[in-house]
């Protein structure tokens, strides 16, 4: 991939020049175990490069509780870096649902509401799988399955719903960082990171271009388990800072 970089060395780099929210997408062939692990090793980055920093993640409680995800960090090792042990210690974590009924608002949106009231100054915000975060898909399935119906009519009755919830956790994700307590001795603000798979992007991709200021495509690097990362838009000139 001409251009790319690091996915940590593209989102830190962007940060530190001033960059604004951050959408990152990833390529459906990384794992959501891979996912995960990217999320939470480039808010690390921001915690080893900054004693003082602290981060924030909210996702669903299966992405790093799930056996699948035990054994992926088992077999790289994650828990045994002792010189991040403490870095990790500033990684805030909250777990959140799904809508649990059809048509109703996503609970991520009162989190992100609400994050301006946190009791300390976060360094960057960041929310993996939005889109899952916002469907309604499993409660209306949940329900069409209870009263034996079938479950397609209602997925289509869900979609225009879940793609406004999509849109206004998205925007409020990058209103909260505006929003957000800050510290006057430090050089940037708060950074808003989106991490979503490709599959689910797919058709909110001119959305996330006109929300977030850079949108990542991630995929692995050929011949190597290393993320990379480049402007998904031509007009979102940023390869030079990472």
């Amino acid at each position: 991939m001409d251009g790319a970089a690091t996915l940590e060395r593209c989102v830190l780099a962007a940060a530190g020049g001033g960059g604004g929210p951050q959408a990152l997408i990833f390529d459906d062939s990384i794992s959501a175990c891979q996912r995960a692990e990217a999320m939470l090793n480039v808010l690390l980055q921001f915690c080893k490069h900054d004693p003082e920093a602290q981060c924030v993640l909210l996702c669903e409680r299966r992405q790093l509780h799930s056996p699948d995800f035990a054994d992926f960090a088992r077999a790289r090792q994650l828990q045994d870096d002792l010189a991040a042990s403490e870095a990790l210690q500033r990684i805030h974590i909250k777990y959140v649902h799904p809508p649990a009924t059809a048509g109703a608002l996503p609970p991520l949106v009162d989190i992100l509401a609400a994050l301006q009231n946190l009791p300390f100054a976060p360094t960057a915000v960041a929310v993996l799988g939005l889109a899952h975060l916002t469907s309604c898909a499993g409660a209306a399935m949940g329900s069409a399955a209870s009263f034996g119906f079938n479950a397609r009519p209602a997925l289509l009755g869900t979609a225009a719903v879940d793609d406004q919830h999509f849109a206004l956790a998205a925007t409020l994700l990058v209103d909260a960082i505006e929003q957000a307590p800050w510290c006057p001795g430090k050089q940037h603000r708060c950074t808003a990171l989106l991490g979503e798979v490709a599959s689910s992007a797919e058709t909110r991709l001119s959305l996330l271009g006109s929300i977030f200021d850079i949108v990542w495509s991630v995929r692995t690097a050929p011949r190597s388990a290393t993320l990379v990362a480049q402007p998904l838009f031509a007009t979102q000139q940023v390869v030079h800072v990472c």
